[in-house]
């Protein structure tokens, strides 16, 4: 798991930012994929929209289905973590 720190008092440390980040996020997910593998990518929101685009699976809820369903971007909707289990069960890896 990557995620920014919280350190204390409200206090929150952005190790993973990346300063050529367009949304400039305090976590640029996209800079974390390896596409040398397999990629599967679960998301809900604007802060998934780059990184979404650069994976060979993606999962989505939210504002990022929506983004994606607009562009013309291949994924499986979900509501819920159940529904993650149940789409993993019927991956053939």
């Amino acid at each position: 798991v990557i995620s920014n720190k919280f350190l204390s008092s409200g206090i929150v440390e952005f190790p993973y930012h990346h300063k050529l980040c367009k949304k400039n996020c305090g976590n640029c997910k996209k800079s974390h994929i390896e596409k040398n593998e397999l990629t599967v990518y679960i998301g809900d929101g604007s802060s998934d929209y780059c990184a979404a685009k650069h994976c060979d699976i993606v999962c989505a809820k939210g504002s990022l289905s929506e983004h994606l369903k607009k562009n013309a971007i291949e994924h499986i909707r979900f509501n819920n973590f159940r529904d993650i289990i149940e789409i993993f069960k019927s991956f053939q890896f």
